[in-house]
Formats: C-alpha cells, structure tokens, sequence
C-alpha cells in the first residue's frame, strides 16, 4: 500500500476546498492502514484518528528535504557541532526545560538556528499557509509544494517501528546527540554517557555497540514535547535526521546523512508524497486562509508577528491621491501669459492626476 496511490504527485491545489479533499482521499488511506497494522501489532500501540500520524509540510517552491544544518547555502558548509555548542553555552537559562539535546535542537528551531530537524505539522492547514506565506513578494513567484508523510511508516522502514517516537526514546537521544559530536568515537563516548545518566539502557547501549554507526544515518518522525506556544499553535512534529555533513577531515568521520527521499525510494511501501500549488493561485489561498484564521498571527504567537498581522489587517489601498485644479495651479507657480500650451506644459512638470 503506497500513499501516492491515494495522493498523487500529479494532485494540483487551487484552493482551500482542494486542500480539505485530500484528507478525504486520505481518510481511505488511513483506514486501511490501521486494518494493516491491527494485524501486525497490538491495538493499545496504534491508537489515534486521522490525521494523527499523517504529517504535512508546506514549501514556498520545490527543493530537497533536507534540514537547514546539512543544506549548503552560496557553497558553504555549517560547524554543526560548534554552533550547538555556542547556542546551548550562550542560553544556560533554558537548561531546566531543554533537559536532553533534542530538546535543545527543537529550541534552535524555534529561533531559525540551522538544526538537523525539518518542521512538520499535523495540520494540512497551517503547511499550506507556509506554502503560500509570502505571496506578492519577490521571493515567491515559483509554484509551491505540500508533502503529505505518513510518519509511522518512515519509522517502521528505518527503526522497525510503526509508531512515532518521543524525546526521551534512545533513537531520538542517538541522533540528536551526532550535532554535538565530531567524530564516531566521540559519538560512542557520549552515548555511553547517556547510558550512566540512566537515559539509554544497558540492553539498548549493547544493541548500539552491535550495530554499525550507518544505523543512524536515517531519519525518524519524532513527536515532540511541546515547548512553546508556537509549536503548540503550529501543530509541530518533526523528522530528526541523523548523519552529518563534516566541515573537516577527521580519521573517524560520522557517515553522511540518508535523506528521506533516498528511504522513500528504496522503501516498497513508499510513505511519501507531495502536491504542487500553482504560484498563479498562491493569493486567493492566502486570502482564503486568512478568512478562516489561518494567518501570522494565529500561527506565530511572538509581539513583533501580531504587530505585523495587525498592519496587515488595518491597511488600506486608497489609490493614488487625487489633484483639485487649484493645487495643481499652485504647483505650476505663477503663470503669466496667453499660451494656453504652455500653461498645460507647466501644469505637466507638475503632473498629477487631477478632477476637473
């Protein structure tokens, strides 16, 4: 069972009701997966009505899914472990929330720190809003994209498990602890003192130390603890992705990260798949979004976002201003003469539109 067989790549969306239709086709998806994994395993570990584990993400224009920190950005190559490092010495503050390096990954998130997350939602709503969200501006003028993940799937191909993992699950732990590590021995050491922490278990270390570090390489859906009131507003889940794009040459590197695409690919249930929005109808979704309350300021709770809805919401086009005859004879200054030509030669160097 493939979910583009329910969603197709070839599946345009034109507007809101288009959106809404495809959680109709899914609803069909969804069911049928559920039969499938009641015969796989027991009812207390699926649980959940749709959309719970079917996860959206919303692009301005088409590029890979890969997260900000292993992206190449004018040929550059980010110091992923130095920049966790600086963040989480810099922000001490939030050690006694942030209690794990997930949890600090999903802190970086929030605050446009490049991070080895890529931002999910479980609202088909709140992805097609990024799709579309910067309508009208030089930067958008390309056809936007929503993907549709079925989360539970991606797991069940790289971990074996068809559920979504938490921030305290030694899958997470593992993955997320590859930001703050340089090389595979260093990696090794940290997991092992997670293991003295109590974090990772004895039988999961040894079960680590079993498998090749390649193991790791691939991303999970992860739900997340839900931090802040953005991802709350956002419905926020994520893909934590492992591996790591190395800035130096080391005798141990950790691999290079597996993208979700290279997984779907080789998987024989594909989990994937993904929409195209026309950049002709980007605007009417937008407006549309708006009216039903999908917009800045219900998705980004911070001052300066509600400051920039309420602009959005008061402004008013009111044209170009308008000329009475007497300003526009006051611009032109004082006219003498009989050469009506002329006069009309001034009233242009002083041009406006005018009521007469």
């Amino acid at each position: 069972m493939n979910i583009s067989d329910y969603i197709s790549p070839s599946h345009k969306i034109d507007n809101v009701s288009d959106a809404l239709d495809i959680l109709k086709k899914l609803r069909k998806y969804f069911d049928e997966r559920i039969q499938e994994m009641y015969r796989s395993y027991s009812a207390y570990r699926i649980g959940g009505k749709l959309p719970f584990g079917i996860w959206f993400r919303g692009q301005i224009r088409e590029w890979p899914l890969t997260p900000a920190i292993f992206r190449r950005p004018d040929g550059k190559v980010f110091d992923e472990t130095s920049i966790f490092i600086h963040f989480t010495a810099r922000y001490p503050e939030f050690s006694a929330t942030h209690r794990n390096s997930f949890d600090w990954l999903t802190l970086m998130q929030h605050y446009r720190t490049p991070t080895r997350l890529l931002d999910w939602s479980e609202s088909i709503l709140v992805a097609l809003y990024f799709a579309v969200e910067l309508t009208g501006t030089r930067d958008d003028s390309s056809d936007g994209i929503l993907y549709v993940l079925d989360a539970r799937r991606l797991n069940e191909k790289t971990i074996g498990q068809s559920w979504m993992k938490s921030r305290e699950r030694s899958d997470v732990l593992i993955r997320s602890q590859m930001a703050e590590a340089r090389q595979t021995d260093e990696w090794s050491n940290d997991i092992k003192r997670l293991m003295s922490q109590g974090l990772v278990s004895h039988d999961e270390y040894e079960e680590i130390e079993c498998k090749k570090i390649d193991a790791y390489c691939n991303p999970i859906a992860v739900y997340p603890a839900r931090l802040n009131n953005r991802m709350i507003f956002q419905g926020s889940v994520f893909t934590l992705h492992g591996g790591k794009v190395n800035v130096y040459d080391y005798d141990d590197p950790i691999p290079e990260p597996i993208s979700i695409e290279e997984v779907n690919e080789s998987s024989p249930h594909k989990f994937l798949t993904w929409c195209k929005i026309d950049a002709s109808k980007k605007s009417r979704i937008k407006d549309e979004l708006f009216s039903i309350g999908i917009h800045e300021a219900s998705l980004f709770p911070e001052l300066d976002r509600q400051s920039n809805y309420l602009k959005e919401q008061w402004s008013h086009d009111i044209g170009p201003r308008r000329s009475s005859p007497q300003a526009l004879l006051k611009h032109a200054g004082a006219w003498e003469g009989d050469d009506l030509k002329e006069l009309l030669q001034e009233v242009y160097a002083a041009r406006g539109k005018i009521e007469l």
